[in-house]
């Protein structure tokens, strides 16, 4: 298998068994938080500012100039705001490619919501030993929540280069938009997917709707995902039975504004102020729907967290050569490259031919 990075973010994925090739094109996650957030670091090195890091292009010679990088100071830093709470599955890191890569090593990845000492004191998720010229590393940190995200050298003069920043987000609910079937006061949709499990409802973090017949709250992620699991977190200071016999829907129609999609859980209680996890086992779905059937009640609920991934993406990010010489690899890598461009080029001027054959009709152009 060989992999070619061939724009910003998108990957080409060849495969060769035998005698028989196989050309797959991917994407990279499309969890990656690090582009919804603003950027800063210690100081800048010509025009490699902050934002180069999370431009979306893993270009990693510094001439290409998507790479950022901090002058030769003692503890440079970088630092990612994502301007709300997540909880992070991993941080990917891409290192320059045509000049010391060591420059990297020993840098620190550090995930918080606390701006001492800029961000660098707080919660270390990973020390980077390094990372291989031009290579892109994943650090898992296992949920950890923040809303900075800081990469610091520490205890010596550098640089610090980072040719892109990738964040990826274990709770996909915070990526879409929200609607319910009304609303109590201010408990708007949009508190259920604030990142805060704060279950007293007079701190203003639960999403509540008015008395109504089969309320309901709706998450639409805008692309259909794999759903592992929903976590849904219950009102503490009062009538936690009101969720008691809610159901959680899954799926891609809006028939009865989604709530006819199936069926992953009913839930039996919650706990007040509790959160508790419904396994979905990948069902597949673009709206999450909580309704509660049959009874006029209130729908409150003070946190939805969706465990996801988008539905028919599988795509690694190293550079894997198994079987073959690594030069024949790389030969066959080329040699199917330039075929695919020379297939695209044909496809192109045929649709050009196709468009310019009409009679009577403005030329399209391309």
């Amino acid at each position: 298998v060989a992999i070619i990075n061939y724009n910003c973010n998108r990957f080409l994925l060849l495969s060769l068994s035998s005698y028989h090739i196989n050309a797959n094109i991917c994407n990279f996650s499309e969890t990656n938080v690090a582009r919804l957030g603003q950027v800063s670091q210690s100081s800048k090195y010509g025009n490699a500012k902050p934002e180069n890091a999370i431009d979306g292009n893993r270009a990693s010679n510094f001439n290409q100039g998507s790479c950022a990088c901090t002058n030769n100071n003692l503890n440079p830093w970088w630092r990612l705001d994502l301007l709300k709470t997540y909880k992070i599955n991993t941080v990917t890191i891409t290192n320059r490619q045509d000049c010391c890569p060591e420059r990297i090593n020993g840098a620190e990845i550090r995930i918080g919501n606390s701006l001492n000492d800029n961000g660098n004191a707080n919660p270390r998720c990973a020390v980077i030993s390094s990372i291989a010229p031009g290579a892109s590393q994943t650090f898992a940190c296992n949920g950890m929540e923040g809303r900075y995200i800081n990469i610091i050298i520490p205890g010596r003069t550098e640089y610090l280069t980072l040719c892109e920043v990738e964040v990826d987000e274990t709770n996909v609910a915070r990526l879409g938009q929200v609607s319910q079937s009304s609303t109590y006061g201010n408990a708007k949709p949009e508190n259920a997917i604030d990142g805060n499990r704060a279950s007293n409802y007079n701190q203003g973090s639960c999403a509540c709707t008015n008395n109504n017949l089969n309320p309901w709250w709706r998450l639409d992620l805008l692309k259909t995902y794999k759903i592992n699991t929903v976590t849904i977190t219950n009102r503490q200071d009062c009538c936690p039975e009101r969720i008691n016999g809610a159901e959680i829907r899954i799926g891609n129609s809006l028939n009865d504004n989604g709530n006819a999609n199936p069926r992953c859980a009913v839930i039996s209680s919650i706990a007040a102020g509790a959160s508790q996890t419904f396994a979905c086992n990948g069902m597949e779905g673009r709206y999450i729907n909580i309704i509660i059937p049959g009874r006029t009640e209130y729908l409150t609920l003070c946190e939805v967290e969706v465990d996801g991934t988008l539905s028919g993406k599988s795509c690694p990010i190293l550079l894997v050569c198994s079987g073959l010489n690594e030069h024949i690899m790389g030969f066959g890598v080329l040699l199917i490259t330039l075929m695919l461009i020379f297939a695209t080029f044909q496809r192109l001027m045929s649709l050009h031919k196709h468009h310019y054959s009409w009679e009577n009709r403005i030329p399209d152009t391309l």
